[in-house]
């Protein structure tokens, strides 16, 4: 009998340490490159991005992504287990190779905090080469409660024909967020705006945010490892 009460304890202790897991950390920002040496940054993240996901497993997603009508304007995502495993990344060879071979190519740089919400990956993964497309929404709301935003993406009206979905909250401008969609090709984009639920969630979002500005971005720069939620 004791036997079993201390297996259901452990038991109970094992799940509280799930539950008390810290929430992923994403790194975000906008990076503007010199035009002349946009191949140089884009080598040197590609390599970057091969070590991290094949060296570090607790690097979930990295990817650099260029507006489609500036294409040394970069959108940056890192997403790590935690905030503690981002500063261990930096310390890595790879990494500290990318910092030296790019410190000096950038014409402006911008780190923007943000708090994750929501994220839902498809299973299946996506890696360097691939045709992605990708969407940013920059979005300002009125709305306090966060619970009505979070439950906009959990119908999932999105995922049909997409790969993935983040969405977060400025740390230090919660009215703002970012909201990045991710799609296979632009064929499965035009696809999934066609889909009922994409209108729906379309018409909803418009109800309670303000486009601050939406950029279609190049996604070919980007990896992760699939099948990540957080909610």
């Amino acid at each position: 009998m004791k036997k079993e009460i201390k297996k259901i304890l452990f038991l109970l202790l094992l799940t509280l340490s799930f539950n008390l897991q810290a929430d992923p950390f994403i790194r975000f920002g906008e990076l503007v490159v010199k035009p002349e040496k946009v191949d140089v940054y884009r080598e040197a993240i590609k390599e970057d991005i091969v070590y991290s996901m094949k060296l570090e497993k607790d690097v979930y997603t990295m990817g650099a992504m260029p507006k489609k009508d500036k294409l040394n304007d970069f959108y940056v995502i890192e997403i790590y287990k935690d905030a503690d495993y981002e500063k261990v990344h930096r310390e890595m060879p790879h990494y500290k190779k990318f910092y030296e071979t790019t410190k000096d190519i950038f014409d402006d740089k911008k780190g923007i905090e943000i708090v994750p919400i929501f994220i839902n990956e498809a299973k299946d993964k996506f890696s360097l080469g691939d045709n992605n497309v990708v969407i940013i929404r920059n979005l300002k709301t009125s709305e306090t409660d966060i619970k009505n935003i979070k439950d906009i993406f959990s119908k999932n009206y999105l995922l049909e024909n997409s790969e993935a979905i983040y969405v977060a909250q400025l740390k230090n401008s919660p009215q703002e967020w970012v909201i990045i969609e991710v799609y296979k090709d632009e064929n499965s984009m035009k696809k999934s705006h066609l889909e009922e639920n994409h209108k729906k969630y379309k018409e909803i979002l418009d109800s309670i945010f303000t486009d601050n500005g939406t950029y279609l971005l190049d996604g070919n720069i980007l990896e992760n490892r699939g099948n990540l939620k957080f909610n």
